[in-house]
């Protein structure tokens, strides 16, 4: 069976998203979902004219260290392996958070280029 990488999900990070997911909302038609990130942040997800996600506008505090702009997120099988071979391959990693309440085990990194990765275990969130 053939393994698992498929791109799941993009996120604007950025200092004060409300501005930038109304200027999305205004300029494409999308429609703004809050969502709660807790501790006083609030990022957005928007929403296209069929009711589905499109992408996020997330607040930058909730990724310590990480200096902003478009996120990817791949979600990969073999996840641990395919972490452990990021800084190996010349990628930096910013920051990783296990699986859990919600959850799948993520891990952010900038490839050799400097762009920013989401790399996300395969499977439902536990």
């Amino acid at each position: 069976m053939p393994e698992k990488q498929q791109i799941n999900w993009v996120d604007m990070v950025v200092a004060n998203p409300k501005p930038l997911a109304e200027f999305y909302a205004t300029v494409v038609g999308y429609t703004l979902e809050p969502c709660d990130e807790g501790e006083g942040r609030i990022s957005y997800s928007l929403i296209d004219g069929k009711s589905k996600e499109a992408f996020g506008i997330c607040d930058k505090n909730s990724f310590p260290n990480w200096t902003g702009g478009w996120v990817l997120y791949i979600e990969v099988d073999n996840f641990e392996e395919r972490v452990a071979r990021i800084e190996e391959h010349g990628g930096k990693i910013v920051g990783q958070w296990p699986g859990g309440a919600g959850r799948r085990a993520e891990c952010l990194f900038r490839d050799p280029s400097g762009a920013g990765v989401m790399l996300q275990a395969a499977g439902e969130p536990v």
